[in-house]
């Protein structure tokens, strides 16, 4: 069953986009009354790419080249590699390099395919936490989801950090301890 967006309007209510599973429950309180976060944006999912055959990838980097586009390029070219290795693996767990850390992609979590295939956001706040910590210290990342910060910060310092990581949902904690062992971290809890 596909879920169709909610369409902007007065009239969707918080009910409705959870039950759609568009948000957790964030609604406005308007002068008018009670309004809907979701119907004020859309949604919260990304749309899903246009599939491309071989030779329409093949003309678009012809076009590129042409142009000189080289940066462009190489971001195409890594893009598509990390589509090719992401449909190569099927739904098994495994360990990649983004930004300077080994982090563990699960290709059945959103999340963690878009951290593998565009880098992530993150670059700064993992090299803000590498300057900001040493060794001895101890490391909190509550709300651990995937475990980003925690796979990193162990990772970088090697079990001379003592790294907890929190989280409340069941089946994200045992993605965090499946990633742990895949990474050999030991350092944390």
């Amino acid at each position: 069953k596909q879920r169709q967006p909610l369409a902007a309007g007065p009239n969707v209510d918080c009910a409705t986009a959870q039950g759609q599973g568009l948000v957790h429950l964030p609604c406005l309180v308007l002068a008018s009354g009670l309004c809907a976060l979701a119907g004020r944006m859309r949604t919260f999912r990304r749309p899903r790419p246009i599939p491309m055959n071989l030779l329409k990838k093949l003309l678009t980097a012809l076009r590129l080249f042409a142009r000189l586009d080289f940066a462009r390029l190489r971001r195409q070219w890594k893009y598509n590699k990390g589509q090719f290795i992401l449909r190569r693996r099927g739904s098994v767990p495994f360990v990649h390099n983004t930004a300077g850390h080994r982090l563990v992609c699960f290709p059945d979590q959103p999340d963690s395919v878009t951290q593998y295939l565009e880098g992530g956001d993150d670059p700064w706040e993992l090299a803000l936490l590498r300057r900001w910590l040493q060794p001895g210290d101890g490391f909190v990342d509550a709300g651990a989801n995937l475990g980003l910060y925690s796979h990193a910060m162990a990772g970088h310092f090697r079990g001379t950090i003592q790294v907890l990581a929190l989280e409340a949902s069941p089946d994200l904690v045992a993605r965090l301890k499946l990633g742990t062992q895949l990474l050999g971290s030991v350092s944390m809890n």
